[in-house]
C-alpha cells in the first residue's frame, strides 16, 4: 500500500517517510501497512524539516550583520597583538584564532554594517592606519593595557568612521 499524501508533506518529507517504512516494517512487523505509513508520517512531520522551513533557517543564519573585529591577544593582561578582521559570524570566527593562539583573547572589540562591502572597507582602512604596527596578514602590534587598547580603537574608530562595542563574554578568552 502506498501513503495518501496530505497536508502539509513536502518533498524531504516524504522521502524521509518513504525510507522510513521499510524500517519501520521490519522493526514492528505487528504494524500493519497502513499503520507503517501512518508511523512514518508521523515521524517524517516531527523530525524533518520542510524544504520551505530549512530554506528559512539557512536564511536567518546568513543574515547576521557583517562585522569589523578589533580583537586583542596577550597574556596576564597586558595585550601583544590586534587581530583585525571581518565575519558575518564574529563568534565562530574568533574561536577559530583561539584554537591555534597560545595567546589569550583579552578584549574584543565589534561594530556591524550594513553589508560585507562596507565592512571590508573598514576592516581595509584600520590597517591602513595601523600598518607601522603591522606584523604579518592582518595582525599588529598592540602592546599595552587596557588604557592603550582603547586608545588604540579610539583610532580605529575615527579612521572606519564607525563606533566599537565591547564584545560581552570575550575578556576571558577561551
Amino acid at each position: 500500500m502506498t501513503a495518501e499524501w496530505h497536508g502539509d508533506f513536502d518533498s524531504n518529507q516524504r522521502l524521509y517517510a518513504e525510507h522510513r517504512v521499510d524500517q519501520l516494517a521490519v522493526t514492528h512487523p505487528d504494524m500493519d501497512s497502513d499503520e507503517v505509513w501512518e508511523e512514518a508520517m508521523r515521524e517524517a512531520r516531527e523530525v524533518v524539516a520542510s524544504s520551505r522551513a530549512a530554506a528559512n533557517a539557512i536564511a536567518r543564519l546568513r543574515q547576521k550583520a557583517p562585522v569589523c573585529y578589533l580583537s586583542f591577544y596577550g597574556l596576564s593582561g597586558q595585550s601583544m597583538f590586534l587581530k583585525v578582521g571581518m565575519s558575518g559570524h564574529v563568534e565562530q570566527r574568533l574561536l577559530n584564532i583561539g584554537t591555534s593562539n597560545p595567546l589569550d583573547c583579552l578584549w574584543v572589540f565589534t561594530a556591524s554594517f550594513p553589508s560585507m562591502g562596507k565592512a571590508f572597507k573598514a576592516e581595509q582602512e584600520i590597517l591602513r592606519h595601523l600598518k607601522e604596527r603591522h606584523r604579518k596578514g592582518e595582525w599588529i602590534t598592540a602592546e599595552g593595557d587596557e588604557t592603550v587598547v582603547r586608545e588604540l580603537v579610539r583610532g580605529a574608530e575615527s579612521v572606519a568612521d564607525v563606533t566599537f562595542s565591547l564584545l560581552k563574554g570575550a575578556r576571558d578568552g577561551r
